[in-house]
């Protein structure tokens, strides 16, 4: 992959000069190379890729926990069915049900459009559909992105009427079991910066990235949370507390080197 570091808003006062990583793939590479890089697509044609807290589910620890059993009961009757992208149709009655999940649960949502086209991007292979057998009638859908080593959550829609059931996590624990059943190795679900992103991290095997190496750490995502929420305004290896967390450098699984050589100009790579 190629790094670039692309600039944000700086602070000069608190000497902050952020830069977002962003990743390009190249010849031979797959986009679950850079979700394994903690990367995830900036764009629904996988043409970028930025750093992230990324979440992961290592499906080689994955099993039902109780929390889990406890949701399947309650969604008992709503299947759950893997169709192609390409052959999936965004018609009227899911056009509908985008609109009314949009209507309570985003204070700025995309449009129609935006979404119907995102399912027919190149970071959207398949669609995973929800439908209540007993009620016959839609309920949800999840779009995946899927190959043989990882898969990755895009996004999903729900009948809010059925939030007193747990949908939500219910389709999440769905789109973790498609993944394994797919063989693949890891099942990607989007990042966590904030308290209400945590319902991610509560399902067996679960790891985060912290910008160097993927973490199990609960008690160090708790604390990445709150930093975030009572000091947003530095660095955060600038805090002694967190620098000294087990030597996170000193420990880190990091291969990002930067080479000098004279007379050329410093580049980035990993080391083997």
């Amino acid at each position: 992959m190629r790094v670039v570091f692309s600039e944000c808003r700086s602070d000069e006062a608190r000497y902050l000069s952020p830069y977002q990583v962003l990743a390009y793939l190249e010849a031979g590479e797959r986009p679950s190379d850079a979700f394994a890089a903690g990367f995830l697509p900036r764009t629904p044609e996988l043409g970028r890729f930025y750093l992230s807290r990324s979440v992961r589910v290592d499906l080689s620890r994955y099993g039902d926990d109780a929390r889990t059993r406890r949701v399947q009961r309650k969604c008992h009757g709503i299947d759950a069915e893997l169709a192609p992208a390409a052959h999936f149709a965004f018609d009227d009655e899911w056009r509908a049900l985008f609109r009314s999940y949009m209507a309570e649960r985003r204070s700025a949502p995309p449009s129609v459009e935006a979404f119907a086209s995102r399912l027919r991007a190149a970071g959207t292979t398949d669609v995973l559909v929800f439908v209540d057998r007993r009620a016959e009638r839609r309920v949800g859908l999840a779009t995946l992105y899927l190959e043989p080593e990882a898969a990755l959550w895009g996004t999903s829609i729900y009948a809010t009427a059925y939030l007193d059931r747990s949908i939500g996590r219910f389709m999440v624990a769905k789109v973790i079991e498609t993944a394994r059943r797919a063989g693949c190795r890891f099942a990607y679900l989007g990042n966590v910066y904030r308290r209400e992103h945590l319902y991610k991290c509560r399902f067996p095997g679960t790891e985060f990235f912290n910008g160097w190496s993927w973490s199990d750490d609960h008690a160090e995502l708790r604390f990445l949370l709150e930093h975030r929420e009572v000091s947003g305004e530095e660095h955060l290896l600038d805090r002694e507390a967190y620098a000294a967390w087990g030597s996170v450098l000193a420990r880190s699984a990091s291969d990002l080197r930067l080479h000098l050589t004279t007379g050329h100009r410093p580049h980035a790579s990993c080391a083997d």
